[in-house]
């Protein structure tokens, strides 16, 4: 048996893993890109935060 071995990385960043997910904000979008997220980003741009907001409060929910 043949264990991958990772190429070397800085220690002090980040997996990309680590990473917020960007929550998709279209109405109909698939939310199955947050199935695997560590972590969930809220928008950058404070005009879309009301439509992150109305998606339930998600960045209340622990994972």
């Amino acid at each position: 048996m043949t264990i991958p071995v990772e190429a070397p990385r800085d220690p002090y960043a980040p997996r990309p893993i680590d990473l917020p997910t960007p929550v998709p904000l279209a109405p109909g979008a698939d939310l199955a890109v947050l199935d695997e997220a560590k972590m969930l980003g809220a928008p950058d741009d404070p005009a879309d935060r009301p439509a992150y907001d109305d998606l339930g409060g998600l960045d209340a929910v622990v994972l």
